[in-house]
């Protein structure tokens, strides 16, 4: 079952793949980068498959 929380981010992202400012994804490898990647105020952050 997906929670409301879940489905509500999922929505969130495919609203960004609409839009029309380009969508950047900046691939994180640990959680140091992952907050930088937040911190420069990208909407979405991709991730390593098994970060």
């Amino acid at each position: 079952m997906v929670s409301s929380i879940q489905k509500n981010k999922a929505e969130l992202f495919l609203k960004y793949h609409r839009d029309e400012e380009i969508l950047v994804l900046l691939n994180s490898w640990d959680i140091g980068s992952s907050k930088l990647v937040e911190a420069c105020g990208y909407k979405a952050i991709a991730t390593t498959s098994m970060g």
